[in-house]
């Protein structure tokens, strides 16, 4: 049991260095060596075209707020949602494919998308509290959410839910970040027997609300 005591937050309280306030921009040197990590792609670098997002360049530079919020709002409604509570997050290649996916597949996509325009991006998993939320609409019900941060200068770690399109609010309840898909499994490990094991994991989560 987790009781936690949650002060409302405006996701967008925040102000951003005069070097971020477009898209692309540089990090100094030692941010840059830093966020390396969360720079860049590794093996899962999206290969798939882009002609359809509106991604900032050096000959087309974009307001940095503006263009993260369109981008999340576009990404929630490229990417229908699909709940999947077993296997591995998506590529982002696969998810840009079938155009599906679950929230863990949408902000690995979005943390990709992040990287390829210069900024540095992490996953996150946690909780989301939909208490004003209609049931039938709930996407985090009794499971785990999962979204992004995108690191801005000046504002730190902006948490950017693009299953939603919204920004993360004091509903969003972190528990893992990571570079990686991976390092935020809620479950991973082995087990080695001299005969087959069966394994099964069974578990429930529920959210109360109280004054």
């Amino acid at each position: 049991d987790l009781e936690l005591k949650v002060q409302e937050k405006n996701p967008f309280h925040f102000l951003v260095d005069s070097s971020a306030q477009q898209l692309p921009f540089e990090l100094t040197p030692d941010r840059h060596s830093l966020l390396l990590p969360y720079l860049e792609p590794g093996e899962f670098e999206i290969t798939a075209p882009l002609d359809f997002l509106h991604l900032p360049s050096a000959e087309n530079p974009a307001p940095t707020i503006d263009t993260l919020v369109a981008l999340n709002a576009q990404v929630s409604e490229l990417i229908r949602y699909e709940r999947r509570e077993e296997g591995d997050a998506r590529t982002p290649d696969e998810t840009l494919r079938l155009r599906s996916g679950a929230c863990r597949d949408t902000a690995w996509l979005m943390a990709a998308l992040l990287r390829r325009m210069g900024v540095p991006a992490r996953l996150v998993s946690g909780y989301l509290c939909e208490f004003d939320v209609a049931h039938d609409e709930r996407r985090a019900e009794g499971a785990l959410h999962a979204w992004t941060e995108a690191y801005l200068p000046g504002a730190g770690w902006l948490a950017l839910d693009p299953t939603n399109g919204v920004l993360c609010n004091h509903n969003f309840i972190a528990a893992a970040v990571g570079r990686h898909p991976d390092d935020v499994t809620p479950v991973s490990g082995s087990y080695y027997a001299d005969h087959a094991v069966p394994a099964r994991m069974e578990a429930k989560l529920s959210m109360e609300h109280t004054q």
